[in-house]
Parts: C-alpha cells; structure tokens; sequence
C-alpha cells in the first residue's frame, strides 16, 4: 500500500482573509479545501493574517502620488490612468 504524495501549491492573493474585502474570500476558500484533495497550500499575501505557518505576508509598499514633472511619474499616470484603470495593488 502506498503512501499518496502531497503537492505543494503556492497561492499569490494581495487581499486574503481575515480581511474584509471580497476579494480574499475565493484564495481564503481555496486554501482551506485545497488539502483535502492532497496539496500543501503555501500563500504570499500584502493582507495582515493571524498567524499562520504556511501563510507569509509581505506588505505593499505606499502608495505614492506620482510626480507629472519627471518623465516616470507621467509614465506611470499613463500607465494607470489607461491599461490598470482598476488595479490599485499592481506595483506589489
């Protein structure tokens, strides 16, 4: 009789529960069945947790407001004013 081998899964989720947001309800979901099918769920998330040895958090950096006066700074007002209109958390 074997032994089943258990998978390891990393999961990248910015919000996950015990934050309020809707958006760390599915990664929270997921991490929580995810065993029961034989995977070993690993998370990175920016949302502070409880505790937990397979959830690592690291923050997201502050948001800044860009500088029009330098070329950068336009390039990243262009860049969230007309391809990530709604992603607050792409530079984490």
């Amino acid at each position: 009789m074997s032994v089943p081998v258990r998978r390891a899964v990393l999961l990248l989720a910015f919000h996950f529960p015990p934050e309020p947001t809707p958006g760390a309800l599915r990664p929270g979901r997921f991490f929580k069945f995810l065993p029961e099918f034989g995977f070993d769920p690993v998370v990175i998330t920016a949302a502070q947790t409880a505790p937990h040895p397979n959830v690592h958090v690291i923050p997201a950096p502050m948001q800044s407001i860009p500088d029009k006066r330098t070329v950068e700074g336009w390039g990243e007002l262009v860049l969230r004013r007309w391809v990530f209109p709604t992603e607050m958390a792409i530079f984490w």
